[in-house]
Order: C-alpha cells, then structure tokens, then sequence
C-alpha cells in the first residue's frame, strides 16, 4: 500500500529474499531506501543486500 509505513518495505524485502524472489526484494529495498529518514544503519544494511542481489 502506498501509505504503509517505510519500515514495511523493509521487512517485506527480507521476506522476498528468504524465499527466494531476488527481484521483488530488491523493488522493496529501494523503496525502503527512497523513504527511510531513521536509523542510518538499516540504510547501510539495505545497501550491502541490494548489492549482494546484483548480478
């Protein structure tokens, strides 16, 4: 849902990668990452995953 709070993203990110669908997790980190204004460590966090996903 557009309104869902960003942290949302985050774990729904988490929930892609631990089964498997590497692309839906990476769409959810991004949007994680456009919206996040909190702790700078899930930032970091978010960006060492979206680069591990990277071909």
């Amino acid at each position: 849902m557009p309104d869902s709070p960003p942290r949302t993203q985050y774990y729904l990110g988490h929930a892609y990668l631990r089964s498997g669908k590497n692309e839906e997790a990476r769409a959810a980190f991004e949007s994680f990452l456009e919206t996040w204004q909190g702790d700078r460590q899930l930032i970091l966090e978010v960006r060492k995953l979206l680069n591990s996903l990277s071909p």
